[in-house]
């Protein structure tokens, strides 16, 4: 058995072979298509009042990459680094922080997004606009 994994670097299709060879059995060759995809929604991330979490990112291109990071409602959500150049293929942890409005009950949620962001050309994305990544975040009181 082989195991075959697939790890898009950009969007749209990519196409190679697979070519196994032993001298008992032979050559078996195997046309390979992936698709990279836009990605996907994620969370949503629980973050307690007052408290930070440490949101796992990656960057699945074959470039280093700076990406911008926001998080809303503004007044609620705050991100540590706005901007942070991560290497290719390499992960990162994007810092995210929950503070309610002053006066806010307890047990509140308060529901919200991290938005990241790719300031790479579409040659390095396959991307016809920006591409972003989407976390959805859940603050509770």
């Amino acid at each position: 058995s082989v195991e075959i994994r697939f790890e898009p670097s950009r969007l749209g299709e990519v196409a190679d072979t697979l070519t196994i060879a032993h001298p008992d059995g032979g050559e078996y060759v195997c046309n390979l298509l992936g698709l990279g995809s836009e990605p996907g929604r994620l969370g949503p991330i629980v973050i307690k009042a007052g408290q930070t979490v440490q949101v796992p990112f990656k960057n699945v291109l074959n470039a280093n990459v700076e990406f911008a990071s926001s998080a809303s409602p503004a007044g609620a959500f705050a991100v540590g680094k706005p901007r942070e150049t991560i290497p290719a293929k390499k992960g990162a942890a994007i810092a995210v922080s929950f503070k309610p409005e002053p006066g806010t009950p307890a047990g509140t949620r308060v529901d919200g997004q991290l938005v990241v962001i790719a300031n790479a050309p579409a040659s390095a994305t396959g991307s016809e606009g920006p591409l972003q990544w989407v976390v959805y975040l859940r603050g509770e009181t």
